[in-house]
């Protein structure tokens, strides 16, 4: 119910922005200066579910990569599009041994619609499932007795709600390099409830994410209507 509320407000949103301001008037001469690039993020990944009893999570690495779009409703609204890789890392051990436990690295081919509101930007997270690693060290037997060998069809699709911020800090005629600040929450499992339930695993919701992340990074666009 919170992923398809997520879905309908964004859409809803997206609508009556562009409704209004083409309205105005204003929408075709701002639609022609969009911008387009590169960008890079990364920093650091946790567990935002619940564990199991006598079982903590590990924070880990993520690391963004891919290309952005912005295009402009008006000179300080805007809807943003990022098609990156996502991957994340997180960790569930044992809380008497911290050296027993499992490391789960995630990666994702992300698409990321959202808004952008004079530099503070709202907006969702959505990741097809690309490739996983597992790596286990006599892991505690409390939600999941025993983590094979996983496969990317074994994740679920990752789905998260994203704001942050998006800070030009250098312009030209033809270019500009933004600073990004972004913080996700997710709203879906690490791995799929068949996954844990046909691996022994006695709860789906333990163990398993949602994750939540912050990274820090930057966007370098070019305009496609350079004045």
């Amino acid at each position: 119910m919170k992923t398809l509320t997520a879905i309908a407000a964004l859409a809803f949103s997206f609508a009556t922005l562009t409704q209004a301001h083409a309205q105005s008037g204003m929408a075709i001469e701002n639609w022609k200066n969009i911008k387009v690039g590169a960008m890079l993020t990364a920093g650091g990944a946790t567990s935002a579910g619940t564990v199991a009893t006598g079982t903590k999570s590990s924070p880990g690495f993520a690391l963004s990569g891919g290309a952005l779009a912005l295009f402009p409703f008006s000179s300080n609204i805007g809807f943003d599009l990022a098609v990156c890789y996502d991957s994340r890392m997180v960790g569930f051990h044992d809380e008497a041994n911290t050296s027993n436990g499992v490391d789960i690295s995630a990666g994702y081919l992300s698409i990321r619609p959202g808004f952008n509101l004079g530099g503070f930007t709202i907006g969702l997270g959505i990741g097809l499932p690309m490739s996983v690693s597992v790596t286990q060290n006599n892991p505690p037997n409390h939600n999941f007795p025993f983590v094979p060998s996983a496969s990317s069809s074994d994740l679920s699709m990752l789905l998260e709600g994203r704001i942050g911020g998006s800070i030009p800090i250098m312009q030209t005629d033809r270019a500009e390099l933004r600073f990004l600040i972004e913080g996700a929450y997710g709203f879906s499992p690490v791995f799929s409830s068949d996954f844990v339930s046909k691996n022994g695993g006695t709860d789906n919701t333990k163990d398993n994410g949602p994750l939540a992340t912050i990274q820090l990074g930057f966007a370098y666009l070019f305009d496609t209507n350079p004045h």
